[in-house]
């Protein structure tokens, strides 16, 4: 599964709430350019360029005005303002309002703990806080989020405070844009589940979801670590290529065919995975080392070096394709 690459909760239009391994920050704007305020300490200014997939990014220092410090970002629109409680709202709402400003987990579990017209809402944002750096409580929260039966995204605080955007890293190169509900909390405690070294039981999780496209690439990955081949052939049967989704799920089957002793399958399957060159580089990357691993298995050492090398040639950093090259070498 492996949701590393970013995760961010819109609270407001133009305000994110950013998860990541480090800590939580907060991000405020939108087209004109994005400030980020960071737990760390680290605050940033970034800014489109106008060229596809080009963003500036400088840092802001603390204290304006001393020598050496960034110009301030632009002011921010008057629309960028949080909806407040009103005076007589619920206690529990107020609770978990305070937690969400104050980006603080512990006040959201409390706030779930103390008031249940809350707990799903706090419950879900505190586990997907701690998934980090509490992974133990994340996982009893989250679950508790499922076996609950409730949808996030109907609950009323969501709703009413709550923009709702996640965005998830779903496997190697392919993200996803969610609301928060109950498909990105059963999938972040999958996540939780594979990291404890309880596979089995995430893909027991994920299997009992609603069928989604997220869901199947989440599957074939779980698949893959448990090495049950032949569920991921199943799974993915009669797939095109359409999105960088389902290329990773076109590359999971060639892992499969050549798994299982069918190589010509395999290369049939990376082939369609290859086939849009406008894939995530991820993507494309795992498929040309997968399909050079299979040509080298079938004694097609000159094919599998040159698929290889376009790998290197795009990222030289590339570590498997590092090895897969000194192999290929020997």
């Amino acid at each position: 599964m492996g949701f590393r690459i970013r995760k961010s909760i819109k609270v407001a239009p133009g305000i994110r709430l950013n998860l990541s391994k480090t800590g939580i920050g907060t991000s405020v704007g939108g087209d004109y350019g994005r400030v980020s305020v960071h737990s760390s300490g680290r605050n940033t200014f970034a800014t489109r360029t106008g060229v596809p997939g080009i963003t500036y990014m400088r840092s802001i220092k603390k204290h304006p005005g001393q020598e050496g410090d960034a110009p301030p970002p632009p002011p921010l629109p008057d629309e960028v303002r949080l909806k407040k409680p009103g005076m007589f709202a619920p206690a529990g709402e107020k609770a978990l309002y305070e937690a969400v400003m104050k980006q603080d987990r512990a006040l959201a579990r409390a706030a779930g703990d103390e008031h249940a017209e809350v707990r799903l809402a706090g419950y879900t944002l505190a586990g997907l806080w701690m998934m980090q750096d509490d992974p133990a409580q994340a996982m009893t929260l989250l679950q508790w989020v499922m076996d609950s039966g409730g949808e996030p995204a109907n609950d009323a605080f969501v709703q009413q405070y709550l923009a709702t955007n996640m965005e998830l890293g779903l496997a190697e190169g392919v993200t996803a844009e969610f609301p928060i509900c109950r498909e990105a909390v059963g999938l972040s405690l999958a996540e939780l589940l594979q990291d404890a070294g309880r596979v089995p039981d995430a893909i027991n999780l994920v299997e009992g979801m609603e069928p989604t496209g997220h869901t199947a690439v989440s599957l074939a990955e779980l698949y893959v670590l448990d090495g049950d081949w032949q569920q991921v052939v199943a799974l993915t049967e009669g797939l095109a290529n359409q999105d960088d989704a389902t290329a990773l799920l076109l590359a999971y089957r060639g892992v499969a065919f050549r798994e299982t002793g069918v190589p010509d399958a395999a290369i049939e399957a990376f082939k369609l995975a290859l086939r849009a060159p406008s894939r995530s580089a991820r993507v494309r990357h795992l498929a040309l080392i997968e399909r050079a691993r299979t040509l080298a298995a079938m004694g097609r050492k000159a094919p599998a070096r040159k698929d290889v090398g376009k790998v290197l040639a795009e990222d030289s950093t590339n570590e498997a394709a590092q090895a897969l090259s000194r192999e290929l070498s020997a």
